[in-house]
């Protein structure tokens, strides 16, 4: 028994613009309904029992109805069919103009689903079969990131850990006197040291002028006051980071955060940074030795990395859209051309 396709079944709209009020009228209605029968409704596993969806426009706004418009012609649908094991769901689109006769359409269903799964599995199996081996495995160098040297991590105290400078301008040179480093510290045992979590950290960090250049010191200027700093703690327990921008305030000693606040990063943050780091270092290398079908580690997806043809910018890499390495490449150059570099951030 099918079942009911009907417009108590599945909605029309409603519609804002006389323009789409009218084009789905009666005899839009019936030829898309007919066409759910009749080129949907043989693609489902089913047996369907009830079907239930609408059919919408996102131009359906008086700018886009316009005479020579190219979208206000264009639908719409969302469609669920039930059947006694299964939802299945059905999206997709048609063009009421004469000569578009059809609709496109995709099923989403455990058939679907299963069918997707064993492609993917077979594009992965083809891809490793032809990719460049990775030679970095085994490599001593390319070891996981196991947690802080300790040896090397930093200073026991915040006066031997914290760096204040170079400063570009004798303006920030002066200011950074010893009250100034004084009242920096106590900012960082008041305010940043409470939230680390790690046990007796080691500290390693420098204070730097967010805006270090003659044109920002002006007599009025708020800017010759604001510091941007960075800091790591490191202990047994693991690595942990905070940054930020503050204004210094001279007469009463104190320092102050922006609108954006502090970024500080956990354990586990800072795991995943010295991950990624580790992954464009292996990439790095891989294409220093003249690899490039490299399998993207990073993505769910079977994709290999692509990098640019460009001559004079061989490095660049252009990494799948939707993976977390297209935001961290920018500093690949730096890895290729100088191997250790930028190894903290």
């Amino acid at each position: 028994m099918l079942p009911e396709i009907s417009e108590q079944t599945i909605t029309f709209g409603p519609f804002e613009t006389e323009h789409f009020q009218t084009n789905a009228g009666p005899r839009q209605r019936a030829w898309f309904l007919a066409r759910v029968r009749e080129e949907i409704l043989p693609q489902l596993t089913g047996p369907a029992q009830s079907v239930e969806g609408r059919v919408f426009s996102h131009y359906d706004k008086p700018r886009h109805v316009g005479p020579h418009s190219v979208v206000k012609n264009y639908y719409l649908f969302e469609l669920l069919f039930t059947s006694v094991d299964e939802v299945e769901k059905v999206t997709g689109s048609f063009d009421s103009r004469e000569g578009h006769e059809g609709v496109s359409f995709t099923v989403e269903n455990r058939a679907s689903a299963i069918r997707a799964v064993a492609a993917s599995k077979r594009a992965l199996k083809e891809l490793c079969a032809t990719a460049d081996p990775d030679i970095t495995l085994g490599d001593p160098r390319f070891a996981d990131w196991t947690g802080p040297d300790l040896a090397t991590a930093g200073a026991k105290t915040l006066e031997e850990g914290i760096v204040f400078g170079p400063f570009a301008t004798d303006h920030f040179r002066n200011q950074a006197d010893a009250k100034f480093r004084s009242d920096f510290l106590n900012y960082v045992r008041k305010s940043i040291l409470p939230r680390a979590k790690g046990k007796t950290p080691l500290v390693r960090g420098e204070v730097l002028a967010a805006y270090d250049e003659p044109r920002y010191l002006g007599p009025d200027s708020a800017l010759k006051f604001r510091y941007s700093f960075g800091m790591l703690f490191s202990s047994a327990q693991g690595e942990e980071g905070t940054s930020g921008v503050v204004d210094y305030s001279r007469n009463t000693g104190t320092f102050s955060t922006g609108k954006q606040g502090l970024v500080c990063n956990n354990f586990a943050d800072r795991k995943s940074y010295h991950d990624r780091r580790l992954t464009e270092e292996r990439i790095a290398f891989r294409y220093r030795q003249g690899q490039r079908k490299i399998l993207c580690p990073t993505c769910r997806q079977p994709h290999l990395l692509k990098f640019s043809d460009d001559p004079e910018n061989d490095w660049i890499l252009a990494s799948m859209y939707g993976c977390y390495l297209k935001f961290s490449f920018s500093r690949v150059e730096a890895v290729l051309t100088n191997p250790g570099a930028g190894t903290d951030s």
